[in-house]
């Protein structure tokens, strides 16, 4: 098996042959080696743009480590965010 397949596997956009493949629901994101990114977007910026307010998200928080984290409980609250979808989904922030 290689690399794609097993990735598609993992994705669900394929189905095992045999045995079992159980799948924990996560959030998944796949760049396919097809996909090109529009207006000069880093993979990163591509991928993170797939879910409403994760590139807000991400832009900030790089926002702050260039500025020298002048609020550190601001960017430790944003950079726990990541973890909880619904935090994502709903970020408005000062770039999203």
């Amino acid at each position: 098996m290689g690399k794609s397949t097993l990735l598609q596997l993992i994705q669900g956009n394929l189905e095992p042959e045999m045995g079992l493949l159980e799948r924990n629901f996560a959030s998944l994101f796949m760049l396919n080696q097809e996909d090109q990114a529009e207006g000069g977007m880093s993979a990163r910026e591509y991928l993170l743009g797939a879910e409403v307010g994760l590139l807000g998200m991400y832009r900030d928080l790089h926002t702050m480590e260039q500025s020298g984290l002048p609020d550190p409980l601001a960017y430790a609250d944003l950079a726990g965010s990541f973890s909880r979808p619904e935090a994502t989904s709903a970020y408005t922030g000062s770039s999203g």
